[in-house]
């Protein structure tokens, strides 16, 4: 049975609101779920950017900015100390939780080695993580879980089969969460 879980799908598919619907789905059940999500910064109905928060304290950090400086992924610039000063700390702890959630396996994200060693660490652990993965990246990281393709019809279905999933996951043996 998988322990990952990767929600892809195409950019605005609504990624990041499932994963925080799922989030707040698993905390309701009882479980610590850890991690992080990067929304989008939006100024004048425009994306300006992205941003780190996590999940369980609410701090916030940049991950880029349009025309920012830092390693390019298209328009932006990645702000990689500012994104490691939130998303590591994160990481680092994965034991603590029942469920880490990592959003987003993408470029920007994989500008810092921190990250892309955390990430490895986790996916061979035995804590569920959930992820928003980027389709450029399904082929690398997929075999590592079950990966779910987000479009405008199926959100409700991708909901309910990734709280069962981690529900299954995350049950210790014997027991039915």
């Amino acid at each position: 049975m998988p322990r990952n879980f990767f929600v892809t799908g195409r950019p605005k598919s609504g990624k990041t609101t499932l994963i925080r619907k799922v989030v707040e789905e698993l905390k309701e059940m009882g479980l610590r779920v850890g991690g992080f999500v990067t929304p989008e910064e939006k100024e004048h109905g425009t994306r300006t950017g992205f941003h780190v928060q996590d999940l369980e304290s609410g701090k916030v950090a940049v991950l880029a900015v349009a025309g920012g400086g830092g390693p390019r992924v298209g328009k932006y610039g990645v702000d990689v100390k500012s994104f490691e000063g939130i998303a590591l700390p994160v990481m680092e702890r994965f034991k603590e939780y029942d469920v880490i959630v990592v959003d987003e396996i993408g470029r920007m994200e994989l500008e810092s080695a921190g990250f892309a060693d955390a990430l490895e660490e986790i996916l061979n652990s035995k804590t569920p993580l959930i992820a928003a993965l980027h389709r450029d990246f399904v082929e690398r990281y997929g075999p590592f879980g079950e990966v779910f393709t987000l479009t405008m019809d199926n959100h409700e279905a991708v909901y309910k089969e990734l709280v069962e999933g981690v529900k299954k996951a995350w049950a210790p043996k014997g027991k039915k969460k």
